[in-house]
C-alpha cells in the first residue's frame, strides 16, 4: 500500500477592484472600511465597517457587517450585521439583518426576504464592462456617460440622506388604563 501526500491546492482570495467615480465607490469583491469615509460604497460582496470608523453616504452591498458609525442609507441584497457598537442614522433596508444589543439605529428598519436592489446590478455591471475595456487605466473622465445613465437609472433609493438637523419625534397615540383596580378584588 503506498501513501500519496495529497498537495492541497490554497485558494488566494483575488483582491478587490476598486472604482472611484465621484462621490461613488464601486468594489467589485470585499471591503474592509477602518477609516472615516465621506462616499456612497457600492460593494458586490461583503463591506465591514470597523468600530472606530464613521461613514457619511449610503451602503449598498451583497452582505455587510457594521461595528462603526453610518451617516446615510444601508441597503444589503443578502444580510446585514450590526454589532454591539454599531451607530446607523438613517433607513437600514435588509432582506435578513442581525441586530445585536446596544446598536442604535435611528431611522427605519425594512427586512424585506424578497428584495432585489437594481441600482447595485447597474453598478457593478458598468464597472467591470468599464475595468474590461480600459484594462487597469481608469479614468474619472471615462464614466462621465455612465454617471448621467445611472442617475437616469436610478430610482428612489437614496434621494434622502438624513441629515443632522433636529427631526420632530415620533408621536403614538395609545390609550392607558389609569383607573386604579377596585379595593373588593384584592386577596389581601
Amino acid at each position: 500500500m503506498f501513501l500519496f501526500k495529497r498537495k492541497i491546492d490554497e485558494l488566494e482570495p483575488e483582491p478587490a477592484r476598486i472604482v472611484e467615480l465621484g462621490r461613488d465607490v464601486i468594489i467589485l469583491g470585499s471591503l474592509y472600511l477602518t477609516e472615516g469615509q465621506e462616499k456612497n460604497f457600492y460593494v458586490d460582496d461583503t463591506l465591514t465597517v470597523d468600530i472606530n470608523t464613521h461613514i457619511v453616504g449610503n451602503i449598498t452591498a451583497t452582505h455587510c457587517i457594521v461595528d462603526g458609525k453610518v451617516t446615510g442609507n444601508i441597503i444589503c441584497a443578502e444580510s446585514l450585521e450590526l454589532g454591539p457598537t454599531a451607530v446607523i442614522e438613517g433607513t437600514i433596508t435588509a432582506k435578513a439583518a442581525l441586530i445585536n444589543a446596544g446598536c442604535v439605529v435611528n431611522g427605519e428598519v425594512v427586512l424585506d426576504p424578497l428584495l432585489e436592489v437594481p441600482i447595485l446590478s447597474i453598478k457593478i455591471a458598468e464597472a467591470k464592462e468599464y475595468l474590461e475595456k480600459e484594462g487597469s487605466k481608469i479614468s474619472v473622465d471615462s464614466f462621465s456617460k455612465i454617471e448621467e445613465e445611472i442617475l437616469q437609472k436610478d430610482s428612489r433609493a437614496f434621494n434622502n440622506i438624513p441629515s443632522n438637523e433636529p427631526k420632530s419625534p415620533i408621536i403614538q397615540d395609545r390609550k392607558t388604563d389609569t383607573k386604579p383596580k377596585e379595593e373588593s378584588d384584592n386577596w389581601w
